[in-house]
């Protein structure tokens, strides 16, 4: 994959628990997109670009929960999912946006 230098990928990371805590997620457990308050708009900085990508994400996904297929872990530090949806098997999406189920 070109850009991928340094990508290791993991078994196991932490998610949202949906409840403000975490919770330890591995390949081949499910996972939610979490609502956007939570994401977001948490935050403090959001603004109408943020809700329209996070809309156009939820579509693409599809239905949830999604199986996670692998866990990577970028050199900046950046965790990232990879899900199996409806529409992909492989799709990757941020960890801190995603709860455990």
């Amino acid at each position: 994959m070109i850009g991928s230098q340094g990508l290791r990928y993991v078994h196991e990371t932490t998610v949202s628990d949906g409840k403000g805590g975490t919770k330890k997620v591995r390949i081949g457990d499910k996972v939610d997109l979490l609502p956007f308050e939570q994401t977001k708009a948490g935050r403090g900085d959001h603004d109408y670009m943020d809700e329209c990508i996070y809309d156009i994400q939820k579509r693409d996904l599809g239905k949830g929960p999604y199986e996670i297929r692998q866990i990577g872990h970028w050199p900046c530090g950046r965790i990232m999912l990879y899900l199996k949806t409806a529409t992909s098997d492989g799709t990757g999406v941020y960890a801190e946006e995603f709860a455990a189920c």
